[in-house]
């Protein structure tokens, strides 16, 4: 979940009739959870390795029920709103940080990439369902009803996701061997996930070399102390060159996957450059979303197959060749006064057409990749603090778009802001081609 999808312009219409609030202090709630998102990735590492994945979850699960019924109470008090803002944003900097980390050491490695990447499907499912439901509730319902479903639905879902970890999920495999020397325990939870004897061996003979475990301690029963101390280990990922490396890499892709800015410049063009009505916003936007899904889906099944630096390479091409297309015929449209009716529908067609390859080749790329790429840049006593900080650059990078990005095309206009992002996708794409591993995957296997 993102934390600054929940102040989307359907939304944003019903907070301003509300709470009778300024575009500004919209902007600041949006702000607001995006700083608390960092704050949330960074004490989800630490937690990660102290309470387990599972429980660090099932904790993110309960702040994304506690913020969003206070957003549902918040129909009067813009206070509440920003606390509640602040609340689903630490949700999210833990959200973030470990479910990639949980699926990968659940999954075996032939699948690894896909279900890593199908988090992205669902978020996009997610998105959808929610921007169809908001479109119903605003039009059918008062405004403070509508506010209070919009919020009140999510806050249903975090209730159910949180007894779904508690009843149906296992604990971490690497918080049961380090910190509870269940190796046993471990064992039995990889046979489950269909993992082959070769790997299971692996598996096991890395956990116990990060954490420190001696060859006998293999007791499926026995609870031990903690086979390794949990503490920070921000020195080890300056001081060691390859972690550093993979920090330099997995840090860039996140400030790369935001700065793309995909999300700011759909609605930027959606609004002010295309100029639908209500109607057509809402098919212009259930077709890019329609985009989004498929090609999400399509990369899910793609990155174990041809692996992970071909599309994010074709991803960050195909993103930037769609920018330069969708700025060609802004050209047309700033001078509509000189295009017949007809002219000037061909040219928005052509212009929507564009977006929705942006939003398919991002999705081909950085949209998937990124988190498959994060829960395995690092080795098990590294990755859920690497990640950590990833996840903080990732919510920087948002903020400071969320923040530039008006002024940004008040100044350069929408088409130098789509000519600047194509720049910014032919550097990311060279990035990724002198930086990311050539293999299919960096240490876990």
């Amino acid at each position: 979940m993102n934390s600054a999808d929940s102040v989307t312009p359907l939304v944003a219409n019903l907070l301003r009739r509300n709470l009778h609030v300024a575009d500004y202090q919209l902007t600041l709630a949006v702000v607001a959870a995006n700083i608390a998102a960092m704050g949330g990735a960074l004490v989800a590492g630490i937690a990660c390795d102290y309470l387990g994945r599972k429980r660090t979850l099932t904790a993110s699960g309960v702040m994304f029920l506690v913020g969003n019924l206070m957003k549902v109470l918040a129909t009067s008090s813009y206070s509440l709103l920003v606390v509640g803002q602040v609340a689903t944003g630490v949700a999210t900097g833990f959200s973030l940080t470990v479910a990639p980390l949980f699926i990968a050491e659940l999954i075996p490695s032939k699948n690894r990439g896909l279900y890593t990447a199908l988090t992205e499907v669902l978020y996009n499912l997610g998105i959808t369902f929610s921007y169809i439901l908001n479109n119903v509730i605003s039009a059918d319902f008062p405004s403070d009803v509508a506010q209070r479903v919009t919020y009140g639905l999510p806050a249903f879902l975090s209730l159910m996701f949180v007894f779904e970890l508690l009843l149906l999920l296992p604990e971490s495999l690497y918080w049961l061997i380090a910190n509870r020397g269940l190796i046993g325990d471990a064992i039995e939870i990889m046979k489950d996930s269909e993992r082959g004897l070769g790997e299971i061996d692996y598996v096991i003979r890395q956990m116990r070399l990060e954490a420190n475990i001696p060859r006998q301690r293999t007791n499926r029963n026995q609870r031990t102390a903690p086979a390794t101390q949990v503490r920070l280990l921000w020195k080890e990922f300056i001081g060691q060159g390859p972690i550093r490396r993979n920090l330099m890499i997995v840090g860039g892709i996140h400030i790369l996957r935001q700065s793309s800015g995909v999300g700011a410049f759909k609605m930027e063009s959606l609004l002010v450059v295309l100029d639908f009505s209500r109607s057509g916003m809402f098919i212009a936007n259930l077709m890019i979303l329609a985009v989004r899904i498929f090609y999400a889906s399509l990369s899910s099944w793609l990155v174990d197959r041809i692996g992970r630096r071909i599309l994010l390479l074709s991803g960050c091409l195909s993103t930037g060749a769609f920018y330069l297309l969708f700025g060609l015929p802004l050209v047309a449209i700033q001078a509509s006064a000189e295009l017949s009716n007809l002219a000037e529908y061909a040219v928005k067609t052509v212009a929507l057409l564009a977006m929705m390859g942006i939003m398919g080749a991002f999705e081909v790329g950085l949209g998937t990749v990124t988190w498959t790429i994060t829960s395995e840049a690092f080795g098990y006593r590294f990755r859920a603090q690497g990640a950590s900080i990833a996840v903080l650059l990732n919510r920087a990078a948002e903020t400071v778009l969320v923040v530039t990005f008006a002024p940004l095309c008040g100044w350069i206009g929408i088409t130098g802001a789509s000519v600047l992002f194509c720049v910014v996708m032919a550097a990311g794409f060279g990035f990724c081609y002198f930086f990311v591993e050539k293999k299919d995957t960096f240490v876990l296997e």
